[in-house]
C-alpha cells in the first residue's frame, strides 16, 4: 500500500514537471503564455529603466558643467553608467529571454570595468600611486576583511608598493576572468553543454566555469575591500563610503542574489508554470528584481556623485606632508 502511494506521488510529480522545459522561450511563446498580471512587473521595470536613463543624462550634464578635470569627468560618467547598463540589460533579459546570457555578459563586463575604475578613482584622489604610498607609508593594509576575514594569519600588512600591487592585481583579474568565464558559459549553452544553475557535477566544463567565476568574484571583492578599508579614513570629504556601497550592492545583486534564486529553483521555487520550469522563471524573477534594485541604487549613487567635490588633493599638499614625514623620520634617527 505504501509502495503504491509513493509511486503515485512520484508519477504525479514528474507528470507535472514533464510539461516544463528548462529552455528559454522565444518572445512569441513567452507572450502567449504570460498573463496580464505577470506582464505588469516587467512593464513597470521598463518604465523605471527609462527613469534611470533620464537620471543618468541629467548627471552627465551636471558633471560636464561643474568638473573641470577631463579625467575626473570621464571616471564619474563611466561609474554612473553602471546603473542604466544594468537596468537596460536586465530589461532585455526579461523581455527577450533568449538574450539572457548576452545581457549578463555585457552587464558583468561593464561591472568588472567599473570595479577597476573605482580603485583608480581612489588612487587619483591622492594624486597618484606615488603620493598614495607616501601618505599611507605609516599605515597598514587590512587583508583580513570580508569575504576572507578568516585569514587572520596575515590580518594586517604594511602599506607599501608590493602589497598595493597585490591588491590591485586581485581587482584586475576580475576584469578578465569573469567576462571570459561568462563567454565560455554562453558558448557551451549554445551547444547544449551548459545548463543554467547546474553546479552539481564536474562535467562538460560547467562545474569548472562556475567555480572559476565564483573564485574570481570573491577575489575581486576581497581586493577592492582591502584598498577601500585602507584609504577611507583619508578621504572623508569625498563620500567614498557611499560610493563604495553603491558599487558593492550591484556586485552583490548580480552574483549573490542569483545564487540564492538558483538554489531555490532546484527545490521548485518558484513552481513550474505553463511550459517553463522553476529555473527559467527564477531567471526572469532575478532580472526583474535587478531593474528595481538598480533604480534604487542609482538614487544612492546620485547622492554620492552629483555634488561639488573639493578639488583633488594638490601635489603641493602631498609634498608638504611628505616633507614633514621625512623630517620626523630624520629627527627620530638623530
Amino acid at each position: 500500500m505504501c509502495t503504491k502511494t509513493i509511486r503515485e506521488l512520484c508519477m504525479s510529480r514528474y507528470g507535472r514537471m514533464s510539461n516544463c522545459s528548462n529552455e528559454f522561450p522565444t518572445t512569441g511563446v513567452l507572450y502567449d503564455e504570460l498573463s496580464v498580471g505577470a506582464l505588469v512587473p516587467a512593464l513597470i521595470g521598463c518604465a523605471l529603466a527609462f527613469v534611470v536613463i533620464g537620471i543618468y543624462v541629467e548627471e552627465i550634464w551636471f558633471i560636464l558643467h561643474h568638473y573641470p578635470h577631463k579625467t575626473q569627468r570621464t571616471k564619474f560618467i563611466c561609474l554612473l553608467g553602471l546603473y542604466p547598463v544594468v537596468c537596460i540589460t536586465s530589461s532585455f533579459a526579461v523581455l527577450i529571454p533568449r538574450a539572457t546570457f548576452l545581457c549578463e555578459l555585457v552587464a558583468a563586463t561593464y561591472l568588472s570595468f567599473c570595479i577597476l575604475l573605482f580603485v583608480n578613482m581612489m588612487v587619483s584622489y591622492f594624486g597618484g600611486t606615488k603620493h598614495l604610498l607616501h601618505v599611507m607609508s605609516d599605515e597598514n593594509m587590512p587583508f583580513g576583511v570580508p569575504p576572507c576575514c578568516c585569514l587572520v594569519c596575515f590580518n594586517k600588512l604594511p602599506f607599501n608598493r608590493k602589497h598595493l600591487r597585490i591588491a590591485t592585481i586581485m581587482v584586475l583579474q576580475i576584469t578578465i576572468i569573469k567576462p571570459v568565464s561568462l563567454f565560455i558559459a554562453a558558448v557551451l549553452w549554445t551547444d547544449n553543454q551548459y545548463t543554467p544553475g547546474d553546479e552539481s557535477a564536474p562535467k562538460n566544463g560547467v562545474f569548472y566555469t562556475n567555480l572559476t567565476s565564483i573564485i574570481s568574484t570573491v577575489t575581486g571583492i576581497w581586493g577592492i575591500a582591502i584598498i577601500y578599508r585602507s584609504t577611507r579614513s583619508k578621504l572623508p570629504a569625498y563620500r567614498i563610503g557611499i560610493k563604495f556601497i553603491s558599487l558593492q550592492l550591484v556586485l552583490i545583486f548580480l552574483n549573490l542574489q542569483f545564487g540564492i534564486i538558483s538554489l531555490l529553483a532546484r527545490n521548485d521555487i518558484p513552481e513550474c508554470a505553463g511550459t517553463r520550469d522553476s529555473l527559467v522563471r527564477g531567471y526572469r524573477l532575478h532580472h526583474t528584481m535587478l531593474v528595481y534594485e538598480a533604480f534604487l541604487v542609482s538614487i544612492l549613487a546620485r547622492f554620492a556623485y552629483r555634488r561639488l567635490e573639493p578639488e583633488l588633493i594638490s601635489r603641493l599638499e602631498f609634498q608638504n606632508e611628505v616633507q614633514k614625514t621625512d623630517e620626523n623620520k630624520v629627527n627620530g634617527n638623530i
